[in-house]
């Protein structure tokens, strides 16, 4: 179910018996002025664990693994060479698991539960985020 309003991320999880959300979030702001240049927005594209924790502080977060970066170009440069996505994925930082804050608001996410999809608990954030991919659902 793909689901496009303002919701926190505590809400989401509070309201749906979801074990996962995927959400995309423009994180265009972050990227240098030369890929800013080429681009409309760039969205970071995670997988979010309805698995609260609390990092420094009484709020809750949540864990999300960075799955892969999307890119809205510039007409005049969807050619371009400089551009290269799988040069610029994870920004060039090792390592992929970010904590999102309970009160964080996306607008644009899908949610992922066991009913919706046939896995267990021993199945990887990352085969589950590869069948949503293949899927074309993300």
């Amino acid at each position: 179910m793909k689901n496009k309003d303002n919701k926190t991320i505590g809400q989401i999880f509070d309201e749906t018996n979801a074990d996962y959300i995927i959400v995309g979030i423009d994180e265009t702001e972050y990227w240098i002025d030369a890929v800013k240049e080429q681009i409309i927005n760039a969205y970071g594209v995670y997988i979010i664990k309805n698995e609260p924790t609390h990092l420094c502080s009484l709020d809750t977060d949540y864990p999300a693994i960075h799955l892969y970066d999307s890119f809205i170009r510039k007409e005049k440069f969807e050619d371009s060479e400089y551009l290269n996505e799988s040069e610029l994925e994870n920004h060039g930082i090792d390592v992929n698991v970010n904590y999102y804050n309970e009160r964080f608001v996306v607008n644009d996410y899908h949610l992922v539960n066991h009913e919706t999809l046939n896995y267990d608990e021993e199945t990887t954030e990352e085969e589950i985020a590869e069948y949503y991919l293949c899927n074309g659902v993300i």
